[in-house]
């Protein structure tokens, strides 16, 4: 067919809806953003620096203070002075397992045996490894005096007019009775 104009642009209608390579899908969308390169700056080469004159003898002043100051700010070394720090009982009720409190099995199978001293004349206590006890010589009181044989005379009071229970006044010596 000769009468065919395919070949010759614009002589056939064109669509008239508009085009695009954009693809949208509103549910998930995916989109391509703008990029670039980025190049790192040149650094300049090195050559001299001329402010400085620390080789020339007496340019630098001297140290004001020629020793070095003592951190007194530092607290590592004393316990309990850091942050977030717990005594050793309490860390280790902490660190350990949960305990049962109604678990019985240590006194009820293997019997219940204690090292508790509970002698109040001679205490001897346990604390940190250390055993901590009475000095018998400063903490004691002093003996009793030896006994004397026979009768304490000095606590009899029969000898002493009056001093014996149910005792009464004779009669001469006794008020009149009113009258």
């Amino acid at each position: 067919n000769e009468w065919h104009n395919n070949p010759i642009e614009g002589s056939k209608p064109r669509e008239t809806r508009f085009k695009s390579n954009r693809h949208t899908d509103p549910l998930a969308p995916e989109y391509v953003l703008p990029r670039c390169k980025l190049e790192k700056p040149p650094t300049p080469k090195f050559i001299r620096d001329g402010y400085t004159v620390t080789d020339i003898d007496g340019t630098v002043p001297k140290p004001l203070y020629p020793l070095a100051m003592r951190d007194t700010y530092n607290v590592h070394d004393i316990e309990g002075a850091q942050a977030s720090w717990r005594p050793r009982h309490e860390r280790a009720r902490r660190e350990a397992p949960p305990r049962d409190g109604l678990d019985v099995r240590d006194i009820m199978d293997e019997g219940f045996t204690t090292t508790r001293v509970t002698d109040p004349m001679n205490p001897h206590y346990f604390m940190n490894g250390m055993e901590t006890c009475d000095d018998p010589i400063r903490t004691k009181p002093r003996a009793l005096p030896k006994a004397i044989p026979g009768p304490y005379r000095s606590l009899y009071t029969d000898d002493i007019l009056g001093a014996k229970s149910g005792w009464g006044a004779p009669p001469e010596k006794q008020p009149p009775p009113p009258k």
